[in-house]
């Protein structure tokens, strides 16, 4: 129970109750407590007139504003005495309001710390918001002040742009109150010495007061004598509140020389112990009398700190009133307990961390590590130690860096940035009087904690040289300009199938960063911002005038250390993270991952690490075990994995009889592995394993994301995203129901994996990679095993060594230590064998091993085997072979034409697959959904100078407006006009214009016949239906120019493009020509051919495009003329020469109609290998992989994400052509497939040249064209549904699995389908066409009595062949035109089946 004559004020120095008797006249406080309670009522009572004072007598620029102190940024100040005026006056009041708040504090808190007076309270916050207000203002006035002295110094503008960032990130004052507190609870340490020197500075001014009183009251007895003089002393002139501020700041200098290693506080502790009991005289001041020090207060000289900052004058005169000495006071309490170590290490303690290190934190490790390895040669538990040379070289350096740290905090602070400019050194900034108490505080809540970043800069600081090179961005291949999702480059709609609910996005990003870029686009833009340079970082200081400088990259001298204007954009150097390492002592990996500039900077930093480079103790959890650690060592960075439980033990399969005989129970649990992992972005090797992983559909599943963008490069089917299943129930027909699908690959689980993920890269320079397994069911090994592998073909390893390629450029430069085993750097002419070395040393073997035992997968248990006795033996196709490198060369052709691609066309993206995603609209809007002038078809085969031919022949098409230009307008609008119109103009008589433009009888015939035929009803476009019909027509036909585009790419033939795009360039100039002609053949025969085959007028042009394909073999006059030159001695036209050789291509013939001789070899191959396909000769699958791959990369097949598979592509030779070439096999399937009933076997339709040969007997003048359908060598251009993919499904040697987009020749029965299309293209004709056209699988026979009727047959056969649906074409340089029977019988049997 408290004591009742007990005084109740705490001391300021503990808060502890005073034990003194109250003796003050309320009875409160003892006679000290009493005179400090009225000393701090009087002081802030006596401040707060003075600062209504200098309100009511402020600077005339204050005086005169019209914008309130807290707006006021000062920017009509423009002299240095205005500035000084201003400064001076709200200096004082600062100092003012600092003083009054902390009394006023002080006498609540110590004085009446039980009574509750909230206007007290209230009038208290009033002054800390005029403080803050004071402050602000301060320092707006601190940087325009520095903006007139020093406009013209190079280094102003870096400066205020440091300032301005330190000021958009400002706490609140409430919390760095609260940081302040937290600092000094964790750095007590330093703190307590403060303490001890607070608690006996208290103590002798209670002596003091004690004396003072006693001297007091013998001057008032003296004065009652009549012996006394007047004095103008008041007893309450001491102000208690001076000596707290001073303490406080005393406090602040000793962190920050704490922090900098100015002073050790251990050793401060030693001498402070090593003092007490030895009495030191104090400094003397002017008095009646001089005190002598007592040994209590002598640890308060061995605690102090030398600094600046001078006595303040309350305190001198409460000393001087002192007239008589010092009598022993109460002895000071011994120090608390030191609480735990501080974040901030003393040099001895980081000496004693380098010297012997310390634990590894391997708490977070899974899995399993394994010694003797090259990265583990044993399996440390410590970190790596350092030699005594060493040790005291990085300390050295340490302690400059540090100092680098202070020096680049200062330059965000205002108030303390002049002092700091001034100042030669730390100690002369300490010292000078101008840095304030709260500054300090400021500065120390930084020093105490800096962020990462600010070590990270500190640290590159320390390694930049004073010359400062231009930093060398890194070359990336930069996206193409994107443009709007919903229009195409012309500014037209795209077309894109409307997603279904749960479907994957086309981009996706993280929360975190959305948030963060809707918070930079919340803020306004500064004009450096917008102006930005391409160097980026330095801030711009405008025009230099010194030109030896360069003008945006300069250097300031703070406290004596020169930096530069701008944080380093360079990939710190190794030291500089050793060095991070090290002064970050509690950080890991993770931490400088996020503060690399570049992926290469991660990557050596990674490697590195791996190698036990740096002796960070959380730095192991990044490394991982032996799994994690190959794979980052291939930099594939995997941020998580499904290892632990894996697929194999988290899978449930239960199918249970009821005992009663009750239906069964089933419930199964289906899991698979996953994998997330990031890769280097617009990298050869990246782009090679996204498109390995993509051909593994038939053991994983892939999905590729751009970090730069969002955009989803690769993506899977949609009903396999699946991770985790399940469906349980009673019955077959439960059994046989829907999945409950739990986890999927989405944007939830992208948020999910992301949250996992333990750090954030500061670049965009990354794909994010997730992998998967098609099988449920299986052990983590068999998805780790199928990715390493793909990594290794990536990396293109040959060898065991060349597993350690990816990090050769580092480990060339490192070794180990003898002793230790730490990974050091080689220094410069030092001869030793790098690590580089030891790899690739001959002694140096690699064994392969496995999973053996997956079911004891327990922690610590390592279930592996090694599956080679010898040495350096590993699987067949573990590394890259020569088959690789073949179907590299086709897959990845501008590695060979060592071109720059965009970063987002990663994996086989084709054709088709692009079309898919959305296709512009621009035909359809422009209603050129029928037929068009340009042969879109060719275009894919120009070179740059037939472009430009293109582009004048099209101009002369469009231009030169000639009579067909009128009459294909005729014909296409005609009947357009509606009857019920009233005529504007008179009707234009296009014969008596013929006759007098002097055209043939022929033409003015046909125009009559044109003109007199009745009009057509026009298409009623208004009605749904109508423009439904006419958007699946405008479909169908970009669909077929996209189709071409793949075709023609995967022709394999000997030059095939170069004939295709001949042909093309042919055909279009040939109908330049003939519409620049107008009166000739072709031309009538078209006219002819549209009013004979009822074309409506939409198509009529398709009429003039497949004439002029055909009219050089009736009309010669094209050949003949200048247009017609390059192609007049082409092979195309010399039909005879080219007849004698066939193609070098394999044969049409099917699987159904191959000979069994042909299967033979195989057949004993694999029954040798017992249906191990990736055991049959190396030979073949050199064949098979480069063919396989072509069309793989055209478009013409996809992988397959399925289980089964229908047969099997394989490598052989047919009879009488001694060349290699591949062959898929569906002979086990042959018999199960189903056939449309309307298919014919074109073997039963008589032979070409015998049919022809009873017409001949019949016409003797007749002749004959033998007319081929396109087609690649390997495929007929007939398109497969989705649905109907699943027999042409097949395996290569390497067991990857593939479905053909297009009908295969050696599909069972391919013959009949191609057969029942090209029938189907001259059905609606028959009645023109007669039995003079016969169709037998891919070719026709044209028969006619003579050449005219030829012309016309063959002409409207080739355009019922390539009109709509436009997918079919007429190949000239297999087909045979305008021929007798004689060349006909004399063709090789090959032009004619």
């Amino acid at each position: 129970m408290d004591n009742p004559g007990q005084c109740k004020a705490l001391n300021v120095s503990d808060e502890k109750r005073c034990l003194e008797a109250a003796t003050s006249v309320n009875g409160l406080f003892c006679s000290f407590h009493s005179k400090q309670c009225q000393g701090l009522y009087r002081g802030y009572k006596l401040r707060n007139a003075r600062l209504d004072r200098l309100s009511a007598n402020r600077p005339t620029f204050l005086a005169s504003a019209t914008v309130p102190l807290s707006h006021q940024d000062f920017s009509l100040i423009t002299t240095q005495s205005d500035c000084k005026e201003v400064h001076d006056h709200l200096f004082l009041i600062l100092q003012l309001l600092e003083r009054v708040i902390r009394a006023r504090k002080l006498h609540h808190s110590r004085f009446f710390a039980e009574d509750c007076d909230y206007g007290h309270a209230k009038f208290l916050e009033d002054l800390q918001s005029q403080k803050g207000t004071v402050v602000r203002a301060l320092e707006r006035l601190e940087r325009r002040t520095a903006e007139v002295l020093f406009r013209e110094e190079k280094w102003y503008g870096w400066v205020r742009e440091c300032q301005d960032e330190e000021e958009r990130g400002r706490e609140k004052e409430r919390e760095k109150v609260r940081m302040e507190a937290a600092m000094f609870k964790r750095h007590w340490k330093a703190a307590q010495l403060r303490a001890r020197d607070a608690k006996a500075k208290e103590d002798k001014m209670r002596q003091d007061a004690y004396l003072e009183q006693a001297y007091k009251e013998s001057l008032a007895l003296k004065e009652r004598n009549g012996e006394g003089e007047d004095t103008d002393d008041d007893e309450m002139d001491w102000d208690p509140i001076e000596d707290v501020l001073e303490d406080n700041r005393g406090s602040y200098l000793d962190l920050v020389q704490t922090f900098l290693w100015m002073v050790d506080p251990n050793a401060a502790a030693e001498a402070d112990t090593a003092m007490v009991g030895i009495n030191a005289p104090t400094p003397s001041t002017p008095g009646p009398s001089v005190l002598t020090e007592t040994p209590e207060s002598a640890p308060k000289l061995n605690a102090e700190i030398p600094q600046g900052a001078k006595a303040s004058p309350s305190s001198k005169k409460a000393k001087s009133k002192n007239k008589k000495k010092a009598t022993p006071a109460a002895k000071a309490p011994e120090p608390k307990p030191e609480p735990d170590k501080g974040l901030i290490e003393s040099r001895e303690e980081m000496h004693e961390r380098l010297k012997n290190g310390t634990e590894y934190n391997q708490a977070k490790v899974k899995g399993v590590m394994i010694a003797g390895t090259l990265e583990n040669p044993v399996i440390s538990t410590k970190t790596v130690t350092f030699p005594e040379n060493l040790i005291q070289k990085m300390l050295a350096e340490i302690h400059d860096i540090k100092h680098l740290l202070f020096c680049r905090l200062l330059l965000g602070h205002a108030a303390l940035l002049p002092a700091a400019l001034r100042a030669n050194n730390v100690e002369e900034f300490l010292a000078d009087p101008e840095v304030t108490t709260a500054a300090l505080r400021d500065i120390c809540l930084k020093m105490e904690n800096p962020s990462l970043q600010d070590i990270r800069d500190a640290c590159a600081d320390f390694f930049r040289s004073e010359e400062e090179e231009e930093e060398a961005d890194i070359e990336m291949a930069k996206p193409a300009s994107p443009t709007s999702k919903d229009t195409d480059e012309h500014g037209m709609p795209m077309f894109k199938l409307k997603k279904q609910k749960g479907e994957l996005p086309d981009t996706w990003k993280p929360k975190s960063e959305m948030a963060k870029m809707a918070e930079q686009m919340g803020q306004l833009p500064t004009f450096d911002s917008i102006m930005e340079n391409e160097e980026g970082g330095a801030v711009n200081f405008g025009e230099n005038k010194d030109s030896k400088v360069p003008g945006k990259k300069i250097r300031v001298k703070i406290c004596g250390k020169s930096i530069w204007n701008y944080p380093s954009n360079k990939a710190m150097n190794r030291g500089g993270w050793l060095h991070f390492c090290i002064i970050a002592k509690d950080s890991s990996l993770h931490d400088a991952v996020a503060l690399c500039r570049h992926w290469d900077e991660f990557f050596e930093l990674n490697i590195l690490a791996i190698w036990q480079y740096f002796p960070g103790a959380n730095w192991a959890e990044w490394v991982g075990n032996r799994y994690r650690q190959q794979m980052l060592q291939l930099g594939f960075i995997m941020y998580f994995e499904s290892a632990s439980p894996d697929a194999h033990d988290l899978t449930i399969r239960e199918n249970n009889r009821n005992r009663g005989g009750g239906r069964r129970s089933h419930a199964v649990f289906e899991a698979r592995n996953f994998i997330c992992a990031h890769i280097k972005r617009d990298d050869p090797v990246s782009r090679r394993l996204v498109q390995y992983l993509s051909m593994q559909s038939h053991t994983l599943l892939v999905l590729v994301r751009d970090a730069e963008t969002g955009k989803l490069l690769i993506k899977p089917e949609e009903e396999e995203r699946w991770l985790y299943r399940e469906k349980s129930g009673i019955g077959r027909a439960s059994r046989n129901g829907g999945w409950h699908i739990i986890k999927s690959i989405g944007p939830t689980f992208f948020e999910e994996m992301d949250q996992y993920r333990q750090w954030k890269f500061s670049f965009k320079e990354y794909y994010d990679v997730y992998v998967w397994d098609l099988e449920p069911g299986e052990p983590f090994a068999v998805l780790y095993n199928t990715v390493q592998q793909m990594l290794f073909k990536a990396h293109r390893f040959r060898s065991g060594p060349d597993i350690y390629n990816p990090a050769g450029p580092v480990l060339k430069t490192i070794c180990r230590d003898s002793e230790t085993n730490r990974a050091r750097d080689i220094q410069p002419g030092e001869v030793i064998m790098s690590i580089w070395d030891d790899v690739n040393h001959p002694g140096t073997t690699f064994f392969y091993s496995k999973d053996e035992n997956h079911a004891d997968q327990s922690e610590g248990n390592l279930s592996l085997r090694r599956v080679f006795d010898e040495p350096n033996k590993f699987p067949k196709n573990l590394f890259y072979t020569k088959a690789d490198e073949l179907e590299d060369a086709i897959l990845f052709p501008e590695e060979l034409a060592d071109k720059k691609l965009d970063p987002l066309d990663v994996g086989n993206v084709d054709p088709i697959g692009m079309w898919e995603e959305g296709f512009s609209l621009k035909g359809f809007v422009e209603g050129d959904c029928f037929e068009s002038d340009s042969d879109t078809e060719s275009e894919a085969w120009m070179t740059d100078s037939d472009a430009e031919h293109e582009d004048e022949d099209d101009s002369d098409l469009d231009d030169e407006g000639d009579e067909e230009d009128a009459v294909d307008a005729e014909q296409e609008t005609a009947g357009a006009i509606n009857a019920t119109e009233v005529e504007q103009k008179p009707k234009i008589d296009m014969v008596e214009v013929a006759r007098a433009m002097g055209h043939s009888d022929e033409m003015r015939e046909v125009m009559k016949k044109m003109l007199l035929k009745p009009k057509r009803v026009p298409r009623d476009r208004s009605s749904p239906a109508a423009m439904q019909a006419e958007f699946m027509e405008f479909l169908d036909k970009e669909k077929a120019k996209v189709f071409k585009q793949v075709w023609h790419s995967a022709d394999l033939e000997p030059n095939a493009q170069a004939h295709y795009t001949e042909m093309m360039d042919m055909t279009r100039k040939c109908r330049k020509h003939c519409r620049n002609t107008f009166d000739c053949a072709p031309v009538i025969l078209g006219l002819y051919l549209v009013d004979d085959l009822n074309v409506e007028p939409e198509y009529a042009k398709g009429v003039h495009k497949a004439i002029a394909k055909i009219a050089p073999f009736f009309y010669p006059q094209f050949l003949e003329s200048e247009d017609g030159e390059p192609f007049r001695n082409s092979l195309m036209f010399n039909q005879a020469e080219r007849a004698k050789n066939f193609p070098d291509i394999r044969s049409h013939v099917s699987n159904k109609y191959r000979a069994p001789s042909f299967w033979k070899e195989f057949e004993d191959e694999m029954r040798k290998v017992h249906g191990e396909l990736n055991e049959l000769p190396a030979e073949w699958d050199l064949h098979i992989r480069p063919i396989i791959a072509h069309l793989y990369k055209c478009g013409v097949l996809r992988s397959r994400s399925d289980l089964r598979v229908q047969g099997e592509a394989i490598a052989g030779k047919e009879p009488g052509r001694d060349k290699w070439d591949v062959f898929f096999d569906w002979r086990r399937n042959m018999n199960n497939m189903n056939w449309d009933p309307a298919m014919v076997n074109p073997r039963t339709i008589a032979p070409f040249k015998a049919t022809a040969k009873n017409f001949a007997l019949k016409n003797p003048t007749a002749r004959f064209a033998v007319l081929t359908l396109w087609s690649a060598p390997h495929f007929y251009p007939l398109m497969i549904g989705w649905d109907n993919r699943d027999p042409t499904s097949f395996r290569d040697l390497i067991g990857r699995y593939f479905n053909w987009m297009f009908v295969p020749k050696d599909l069972p029965r391919s013959e009949w389908s191609i057969h029942l299309s090209a029938q189907a293209r001259i059905t609606p004709y028959k009645k023109f066409l007669g039995k003079n056209v016969i169709a037998r699988r891919d070719k026709y026979l044209v028969m006619a009595t003579d050449e005219g009727e030829l012309f016309k047959l063959v002409a409207a056969t080739t355009f019922a062949i390539q009109t709509k649906p436009w997918r079919l074409e007429l190949d000239l340089w297999k087909s045979f035109v305008n021929v007798d029977l004689e060349f006909l019988e004399g063709l090789d049997d090959k032009w004619v089946d």
